[in-house]
């Protein structure tokens, strides 16, 4: 965490902006506020506001020098739409969406990773995964990297399971994934615990208030009852079956085959 002063931060052209504007540079406290440049809501009723000038900040990124290479962005299959007036995606309109539009078109590995980071998303209460990084491996095989995490450990008291939707529309885990999910759920160790004393050596403990540890409890118990869903629904209590459907219904886990619409919005 960090003390930035809004005045020695701003580039030239932004002050030029905030001077310009009589609703950034003096709000009802006289603080000095500036507004980005993005597609949703960058505007003066979103705005970024100092104390009177100064906030506090934090930047956490850690990338191995060799993965500094070009990489794509592509957008969420389950993006929501940002709108202002609360328009819901198709996904969000349509149970059937990861059927339908997702399995189709995806490439069963990215598709897997996608389930992965809405779990990861859910236990954190992050609503804001619109986009995926990701960098290529050896040969054709590629990896994500779930950066941009800033929206998680927001509210405690909400469980938004649209968050989760790539898991229970798409009814597809890795095995690991779900060995994981178990461990924690079944053994006497909990994940709230094992979060907890992972982060018992840092300068800046504690990090977290101790309702979001309740919260990783809670979501987490609902993370296996749509498991568990999708096992007795879609696959008749065929549990081997569930694990397996990834590989049966897509077979190639090789090279990230995503659709062209997405590359070429990347």
């Amino acid at each position: 965490m960090a003390q930035k002063s809004l005045r020695k931060s701003l580039s030239k052209k932004s002050l030029d902006t905030v001077n310009k504007s009589p609703f950034l540079k003096r709000t009802h406290t006289k603080n000095l506020c500036f507004v980005g440049t993005c597609t949703y809501y960058c505007d003066t009723t979103h705005a970024i506001c100092g104390n009177p000038d100064t906030i506090e900040s934090s930047f956490q990124a850690f990338i191995p020098q060799r993965l500094l290479q070009p990489n794509k962005r592509l957008e969420s299959p389950f993006a929501r739409t940002y709108s202002k007036h609360n328009q819901k995606a198709l996904w969000q309109q349509q149970t059937s969406y990861c059927d339908t539009h997702v399995k189709n078109s995806s490439n069963a590995q990215y598709l897997l990773d996608i389930i992965d980071a809405s779990i990861l998303d859910f236990l954190t209460g992050n609503q804001d995964r619109h986009h995926f990084e990701f960098v290529r491996g050896s040969k054709n095989h590629h990896f994500l990297m779930h950066i941009d995490n800033g929206r998680s450990f927001g509210r405690s008291d909400m469980d938004d399971l649209d968050i989760l939707a790539p898991l229970w529309q798409c009814c597809l885990i890795k095995s690991t994934t779900f060995e994981t999910i178990m461990k924690f759920y079944d053994e006497p160790i909990k994940l709230s615990l094992n979060l907890n004393e992972s982060m018992s050596e840092d300068p800046l403990m504690p990090l977290l208030a101790d309702k979001h540890f309740d919260a990783l409890e809670r979501r987490l118990e609902i993370i296996v009852e749509k498991i568990d869903k999708c096992i007795f629904e879609k696959y008749a209590g065929q549990f081997e079956k569930f694990l397996e459907c990834g590989v049966d219904d897509f077979g190639n886990f090789g090279s990230l085959d995503l659709p062209k619409k997405q590359l070429e919005r990347a």
